[in-house]
């Protein structure tokens, strides 16, 4: 895979399971470069009770570089308080400014330190990683890359310890805002039906493809079993839980993220406008310039990404307590024989970060964190178990 076209035009899988096949899977080659983002002290902002900033922020690289490049089809996976995007080389230069602003927007609007770095695929390939991506089929026009191999876990080492090799990008002197449009974080939080919002990290421990391929088949046919074959009934999201306030708890956070095409004055009542009537459609179930409020909430549940693997398998799921006790007694005997690194976190919903590029036209991706910021607490028992391992 040299090209942005060689990743759109290859053969989507709609099946999750099918992460397995590796032939629905295109090596990256060197001529490709991988961009990380994260909030420095996420753990600590979201104890804090600001887990609606922090994925507000970690889905805002995400949406700056759709807007730049004016497309959605590209790798990338969202994690939570940050984000990481596969793009080809000689495109990176367009989208280093937006993002040098976005990091200024972190700081100056939300007291948050966004650091972002990319290292280029020559040089993790030369240190001897392994890529490969493909796209699973959420819906018709909204696809996920998922990713096998540590080349991205290598650039995010590379990168959090300020490696020669990476490139960090700094805070610029400007006052340009990004384009952010068609982020939002409007929906209510997704209260668990079954009883428990567990989020859900996995990786394993090997460097050896085929071995940690093996270990992600055991892991994965477990929970689907648990399941009984059916992913989607681990999904937070239903129809029935989408609820939306008239104003929602984070109206200001979009009018700090707004671009600044004019006064603060008008931003807040274009803001407003925009929210009410967005609100007002959803609520009462309207239709309105080829938008249908039924039909939205029904693709709401489908392109929702509470499921993912990028080198490490994220969920965010809605289980029962049976099921939550399964799967961490099932995770801790597979660290237990040195195969898998694990965290989890259990809340009793989840947050939903919005991006919306065609309301009308099926166009929407939907980031599924658990409440109280799941993925970033798991995410701090599974850097525990790799610090021990290291001990």
């Amino acid at each position: 895979m040299s090209s942005l076209s060689d990743y759109q035009n290859l053969a989507e899988f709609n099946q999750f399971l099918d992460i397995l096949d590796d032939s629905h899977f295109l090596d990256v080659n060197a001529q490709w470069t991988v961009i990380v983002s994260d909030v420095i002290g996420s753990t600590q902002a979201v104890q804090q009770g600001r887990f609606k900033q922090v994925n507000i922020i970690g889905a805002a690289s995400i949406t700056c570089i759709m807007n730049t490049l004016k497309t959605h089809d590209f790798p990338f996976v969202f994690g939570g308080d940050g984000s990481t995007v596969l793009l080809p080389t000689a495109i990176v230069p367009e989208v280093i400014e937006p993002l040098r602003n976005l990091k200024n927007v972190a700081f100056n609007q939300f007291d948050l330190d966004l650091r972002i770095g990319y290292v280029s695929m020559q040089v993790l390939l030369e240190m001897g990683a392994t890529l490969k991506v493909g796209r699973y089929a959420l819906s018709k026009g909204n696809n996920l890359a998922q990713f096998k191999g540590n080349a991205l876990t290598k650039a995010e080492e590379l990168i959090k310890n300020n490696h020669p090799s990476s490139v960090q990008l700094q805070f610029n002197d400007g006052q340009e805002k990004p384009n952010l449009d068609g982020l939002s974080c409007r929906l209510q939080p997704m209260p668990a039906k079954n009883g428990i919002m567990l989020s859900l990290l996995c990786h394993p421990t090997g460097s050896d493809p085929e071995e940690s391929q093996k270990i992600m088949n055991d892991v994965l046919q477990f929970l689907h079993q648990l399941t009984n074959d059916n992913f989607s009934s681990f999904n937070p999201v239903k129809r029935e839980s989408s609820k939306w306030r008239w104003i929602p708890d984070t109206f200001w956070l979009e009018v700090h993220l707004m671009k600044n095409h004019s006064s603060k004055f008008v931003n807040f009542f274009r803001k407003l406008f925009e929210v009410l009537l967005a609100n007002t459609l959803l609520k009462l179930n309207l239709s309105a310039g080829g938008f249908e409020a039924e039909k939205y909430k029904k693709e709401l549940v489908q392109n929702s990404d509470f499921k993912k693997f990028d080198e490490t398998l994220r969920m965010v799921i809605d289980c029962t307590e049976s099921q939550k006790n399964k799967i961490e007694e099932f995770l801790h005997e597979l660290y237990q024989q040195n195969k898998i690194f694990y965290g989890t976190h259990v809340s009793r919903n989840a947050i939903v970060t919005c991006v919306v590029y065609s309301a009308s036209n099926n166009g929407h991706l939907h980031f599924v964190d658990g409440g109280d910021g799941g993925y970033t607490l798991a995410a701090t028992g599974m850097k525990e178990q790799m610090r021990k391992s290291k001990n």
